[in-house]
């Protein structure tokens, strides 16, 4: 009992934190233009509009229970799948701030290591995140880094094992053409229930910005 109350307060507390983020991001935003208007005034405009962009992603799981150590271990403990398995939504609302949905699908491997233990038979993997992201650099002209934070959920099918997570990493994109690019991010996902485990995401995949 006591558990499930202490893991009712770290949600409710890690709500707030992020909701609080929010709010900071859009109490940040900068002006973008600046415009005169027909009776010779100037006005100073925000992103009146989102800037919104999508990405396609391929992923790779590193989910061996070592937390955050013993982090190349490819062959025994990378998860990935040939294709790409990462959908994400991204809102920017300044130049400093945007905020993505995304949703992921992989799966845990025959003859790999989760968890500390070896697996047997293949495994689906599902995680679904929010994040808040700052970009470090303002209106940038190809190299776009920034770091995120955020909530997130994992589903490790037939392991019994699903656990809310608290994301923390870094990314970048890098526009070859105004509109489209290649993004790269890792992330740090900690987990918030005992009995499951922390682990690491990283994808590369391509993007297409849209609506400024």
């Amino acid at each position: 009992m006591n558990q499930k109350k202490n893991n009712v307060n770290t949600l409710k507390n890690l709500g707030l934190a992020l909701a609080t983020l929010l709010t900071v991001g859009a109490q940040a935003q900068e002006p973008a233009t600046t415009s005169t208007s027909t009776e010779g005034t100037t006005s100073t405009n925000s992103y009146d509009k989102p800037v919104w962009s999508i990405g396609l992603s391929g992923v790779v799981i590193d989910d061996d229970g070592d937390s955050f150590g013993n982090l190349f271990n490819v062959g025994n403990s990378w998860h990935f799948l040939p294709f790409p398995t990462r959908l994400n939504v991204d809102m920017a609302i300044s130049p400093n701030w945007s905020f993505e949905a995304a949703a992921a699908y992989s799966q845990l491997q025959d003859g790999k290591i989760y968890n500390g233990d070896t697996l047997v038979g293949d495994h689906m993997f599902f995680a679904f995140d929010v994040n808040a992201k700052y970009h470090f650099i303002k209106e940038p002209k190809t190299f776009d880094p920034y770091g995120a934070a955020g909530l997130g959920f994992a589903f490790r099918a037939n392991l019994q094992d699903q656990t809310p997570t608290l994301n923390v990493g870094l990314g970048a994109n890098i526009w070859f053409v105004p509109s489209f690019g290649l993004n790269l991010q890792t992330q740090a996902k900690i987990k918030m229930i005992g009995g499951s485990s922390s682990y690491m995401m990283h994808s590369a995949g391509l993007v297409y910005r849209f609506g400024k």
